[in-house]
């Protein structure tokens, strides 16, 4: 396949994060067909223990499908496990996976979870903290209303903070909207 391509060429291609994003999905999806296919033929065991290791992927995507196929899209446990700040009881911020605004040197987009077991409930979008986001401490924490929060973070002259306040939008009831449309017609 590669062979009329010179070795440096053939370099580049292999450093393209596209690239390697399909040869490692190739790798992983023939690894779960070569498993299937060995373990209903009679090979050495040690062939059918590596290749099971494959099969195992399928028992973690019945408990996690997300994470499973964020793992095999990217190749990168980081993409399954954005950046998070603890700030109280079972709310957190985490990063967001979305565009980043026009200023990407100096925030990053989170949003407000709350935990509920294997499950999480998105309170709130796209609120901006600073890249370099150290820590994050309550002032003022009203259930179902907002959160009062201080952000450090570090910049050019040290450690500094900001303090914002996080409304939490619970619901998305768009009846008055669809009132209003039907008002107009």
């Amino acid at each position: 396949m590669f062979s009329g391509l010179s070795l440096e060429t053939r370099m580049l291609l292999f450093q393209n994060p596209e690239i390697q994003i399909f040869l490692f999905l190739a790798f992983f999806c023939s690894g779960i067909l070569v498993a299937g296919i060995l373990l209903r033929k009679s090979y050495p065991i040690y062939l059918k223990l590596y290749f099971s290791l494959f099969l195992l992927s399928l028992v973690v995507f019945i408990v996690s499908p997300s994470r499973v196929l964020g793992f095999i899209a990217s190749g990168n446990f980081q993409a399954i496990s954005p950046k998070r700040f603890h700030i109280n009881e079972n709310y957190f911020f985490v990063e967001q996976q979305a565009i980043q605004s026009a200023d990407l040197d100096s925030v990053t987009s989170y949003k407000v979870i709350r935990e509920m077991g294997f499950f999480h409930k998105t309170l709130t979008r796209d609120v901006l903290l600073p890249v370099k986001t150290d820590s994050v401490a309550v002032i003022e924490f009203q259930e179902n209303t907002n959160i009062f929060v201080r952000i450090y973070f570090q910049n050019n002259k040290g450690t500094d903070s900001i303090n914002i306040n996080v409304p939490l939008v619970l619901n998305r009831d768009s009846s008055k909207l669809i009132q209003k449309e039907n008002n107009l017609n």
